[in-house]
């Protein structure tokens, strides 16, 4: 229950969070998106294939997520490899989802997705949306408006089938009154420390004891076997720095994004809908309405109080961009004849009466060309300088294949040789913290054969070819450099031992009904004693607390125990155990425990769904090509 519990504080749902949060810094999706791998299928649920392209996607956002989680961490020591079975499980388990939230009649409607991308903070430009950065956005990760609406749309409806089925769990008041015991238990508890620091002084260790340490656990003392490598490195980003971009090809580039803004503006139609009434009353209504907007009264603020339309009155009336295909033929008649800031006069569909407002057009904002000569400059040297990258990246696998060592490759691509650091199987510096460069470095060929590696792909647009410079084998370090190291190891193994034999026999003697007032004064010994202590204190140690109350409730107290921590070793006595009251707690920590306990219920039970929903589907996975991986 406790685990439970704690799972339950954090309950944000895979399902639940906000979608778009992937960085510009892709470039690798969008060279898939032009080659096969929006066809290649890896894999199909109940008849809907999943492409490579899609799957190489949810890559990205894994590894972005990664990236965002772990702010320090080096991009390179994340192997997109080990991403793609759990990128590939999430794919299948979407698409199952929604397979099955459709056949429940479920959707989405395009006004949603409107919004949602218009919320999303990472296409806003000085405070408000901007077309230009979401069009970026789409070309780098190698989607079109089109497929990325589909993305969304599968995404925000998994996403409303999770909270349909969570939202549902709940807890019944005996089942919150146990957690609530055990949640917010107390204990009085005494206890007293033999630090280990004293104990120490005790120990007297003899060379012959030393020598025989060192003889027993060589083990510990020995240097793994390390290797040097040389390397030749291929990089977009050095290629980036070493291109020539003419004005002439900047100020073209300017001129196609301005050209795009301008495609990309968009006609914003808001809209105040009324529905019909048999006993005619809509017709007074609408009356009302357009006397209103005669007078002068603001068109957003009449569709907040006047719509019928919940979903666009609370957005000031606003449906989204006009896309021709989405509305019906009579609306789209009075729309392309209204000017921007003009409204209708009613008009009638099957569903309802509706006057129409062209309210603005959104047509993206292009900044100045001084401003941003120096990034379109850099964002033409990445394009060819990733050109460049694809070409020298077939002559590198050609020429580490057939020249004798890597020095020749060096010279014929015109790269520098590079030594790394001495690393060992289990990592080192720089280089050798990546898994793949290890992995190469260790092999037969490489290391038994003397060959050079294939060409390893560290990350997008990063690869190299590394050989052996140096091989050292495994060295025990002379007695002498690791006697101290041996001492203080000794003397804490024995020091914690010696803790340990009186604290057992302090134990016996509080287990036997002294007072451990008198058997602290008899030992020497500090002790003290709290009242009420609950299992999440922060004052005291977490090895003490959690000691205490891993005391087996039962039975009749007092109840001891023996605790080993870094510095001491203490002997506990728990004297009390106040299990928690419901009703003494305040309703706020109530309805917070009971949010929690069942948010992890609601957890369980979707894991349960969602394992069910895939056992289900009709899935098929399919062997990706050499060239996919």
């Amino acid at each position: 229950m406790l685990q439970d519990f704690r799972a339950g504080i954090g309950k944000h749902g895979k399902w639940l969070v906000v979608l778009i949060a992937i960085p510009f810094a892709f470039f690798g999706v969008e060279t898939l998106f032009f080659s096969g791998a929006s066809v290649e299928e890896v894999a199909r649920v109940d008849g809907e294939r999943i492409s490579r392209l899609e799957l190489e996607q949810a890559v990205q956002r894994q590894r972005s997520f990664l990236l965002q989680r772990f702010g320090d961490i080096d991009p390179a020591v994340i192997d997109e490899e080990m991403l793609r079975g759990p990128a590939l499980e999430s794919l299948v388990t979407t698409r199952a989802l929604a397979n099955r939230a459709r056949a429940e009649d479920m959707g989405v409607a395009p006004e949603l997705i409107a919004r949602v991308l218009k919320d999303a903070q990472l296409f806003w430009i000085d405070g408000k949306f901007s077309q230009d950065s979401y069009l970026v956005y789409l070309r780098q990760m190698g989607y079109t408006p089109q497929t990325h609406n589909r993305f969304l749309a599968r995404e925000i409806l998994v996403s409303q089938l999770a909270r349909g089925l969570t939202q549902t769990a709940f807890v019944t008041p005996p089942e919150l009154s146990r957690a609530v015991a055990i949640l917010e238990e107390t204990r009085d508890f005494s206890y007293l420390s033999l630090p280990l620091g004293e104990l120490r002084e005790e120990v007297e260790i003899t060379d012959a004891q030393v020598e025989q340490y060192y003889r027993d656990n060589a083990e510990q003392f020995t240097i793994p076997e390390r290797v040097v490598l040389n390397y030749v490195e291929l990089s977009e980003q050095a290629m980036a720095t070493e291109v020539v971009v003419d004005d002439e090809a900047v100020r073209a580039r300017y001129e196609d994004r301005v050209k795009a803004a301008e495609a990309a503006s968009q006609s914003i139609v808001a809209q105040i809908f009324v529905r019909p009434q048999e006993d005619g009353s809509h017709t007074e209504k609408l009356e009302r309405i357009s006397r209103a907007l005669a007078e002068g009264e603001a068109f957003s603020v009449l569709a907040a109080t006047e719509s019928e339309d919940p979903l666009s009155a609370e957005n000031g009336g606003e449906i989204g961009p006009y896309v021709p295909e989405d509305f019906p033929p009579r609306l789209r008649e009075v729309i392309e004849g209204l000017e921007i800031g003009a409204v209708s006069t009613p008009v009638e569909t099957d569903q309802g009466w509706h006057i129409l407002s062209l309210v603005r057009e959104d047509r993206p904002e292009v900044a100045p060309f001084e401003e941003v000569r120096d990034e379109l400059r850099a964002e033409i040297a990445a394009e060819k300088a990733r050109e460049q990258f694809g070409e020298q990246l077939a002559q590198l696998e050609e020429l580490a294949y057939t020249s004798a060592d890597l020095s020749i490759v060096a010279e014929q691509l015109a790269l520098p040789l590079q030594v790394s650091e001495p690393l060992t199987r289990s990592g080192g510096e720089g280089l050798g913290a990546d898994p793949k460069v290890l992995s190469a470095a260790f092999s037969e060929p490489v290391l038994d054969e003397g060959y050079a590696s294939p060409v390893l792909e560290l990350a997008t647009g990063r690869a190299v070819v590394v050989e052996l410079k140096e091989r050292h084998p495994p060295t025990v370090q002379p007695l002498e450099v690791v006697r101290a190291e041996i001492v203080e190891q000794m003397a804490a193994e024995r020091a914690t031992a010696l803790a340990g034999e009186r604290a057992a026999e302090l134990r016996k003697r509080l287990d036997a009904g002294e007072p451990i007032a008198e058997v602290a004064a008899d030992a020497d010994l500090e002790w003290h004693a709290h009242l009420d202590v609950g299992r999440y204190d922060q004052q005291f140690d977490r090895a003490l607390l959690e000691s205490v109350f891993s005391a087996a409730a039962r039975g009749s107290l007092p109840i001891s125990g023996v605790v080993a921590r870094a510095e001491a070793v203490d002997v506990f006595q728990v004297k009390a155990i106040h299990p928690g009251q419901l009703e003494a707690l305040p309703e706020a920590r109530q309805r917070e425990l009971q949010q929690a306990l069942s948010g992890a219920r609601a957890s369980r039970e979707f894991n349960a769904y969602e394992e069910l929903v895939v056992a289900a589907a009709d899935v098929e996975v399919r062997e990706m090509s050499d060239q996919s991986r």
